[in-house]
């Protein structure tokens, strides 16, 4: 009788634990979703600003970081030689410089 009160202990201990695990890995899921949504107006321009607040074009001629071919296009679309992304871009101001991180990338 005692073997069986522990195993049904045991048991419900673990149930227990896999309800809050899987709870949580929703909420993580969730949040991470509605942060992206939020990331989707800003991504899907034809301009991009720098974090000094510089506007660049999002539309033009691009080099691919992995494999060097240029493409014409959107900046964060895929390469179409090697099928990358680009993970930022510097700024197109000569004096700042600073990366733009893609959007898309968490």
């Amino acid at each position: 009788m005692e073997k069986i009160f522990k195993t049904a202990i045991f048991i419900s201990l673990k149930f227990i634990w896999f309800v809050i695990i899987g709870w949580w890995w929703i909420l993580c899921k969730v949040i991470r979703i509605i942060r992206f949504g939020f990331k989707i107006p800003n991504a899907l321009t034809n301009t991009i600003c720098c974090p000094a607040g510089h506007k660049g074009s999002a539309i033009g001629k691009w080099r691919c970081g992995s494999c060097g071919a240029e493409f014409e296009g959107w900046v964060w679309q895929n390469c179409p030689v090697c099928g990358e992304s680009a993970l930022y871009i510097p700024c197109e101001d000569p004096r700042c410089n600073l990366a733009i991180k893609n959007p898309f990338i968490d």
